[in-house]
């Protein structure tokens, strides 16, 4: 991965915890988001097989998406985080309803584009 797509995930990632905050309305700063996003970035580049979170990586990578949800993703052929990243709001809505709201709020897909190594 090169220097500058590790920046854009980085500023991806770290516009969606300022975002995440902002939602919450937990006080806090751009400069701590940054920070954040610095060592979760740092964290994947270093994980356990030295690889990075590539655009195949499974759904469970993504905060909020747990085995049940995972199962009825995979059942509509959403299988990776790059399927993922791919969808629209709308369209992961009109194929499974019932995680529209959970899908939105958990920002699945803004987190599956931050982790997709073809998000720029």
């Amino acid at each position: 991965m090169t220097n500058s797509e590790i920046q854009s995930k980085t500023a991806k990632l770290a516009y969606f915890f300022f975002l995440e905050r902002v939602e919450k309305g937990l006080p806090g700063d751009e400069a701590n988001d940054w920070t954040e996003a610095e060592e979760a970035m740092q964290k994947e580049l270093s994980n356990e097989s030295g690889d990075y979170i590539e655009a195949g990586a499974p759904l469970s990578r993504i905060k909020g998406i747990g085995p049940k949800a995972k199962k009825e993703l995979e059942a509509v052929g959403i299988e990776s985080v790059a399927d993922l990243s791919a969808m629209s709001l709308a369209g992961l809505g009109s194929l499974i309803p019932r995680l529209a709201s959970r899908a939105k709020s958990g920002r699945w897909i803004e987190q599956a584009q931050a982790f997709s190594t073809n998000a720029n």
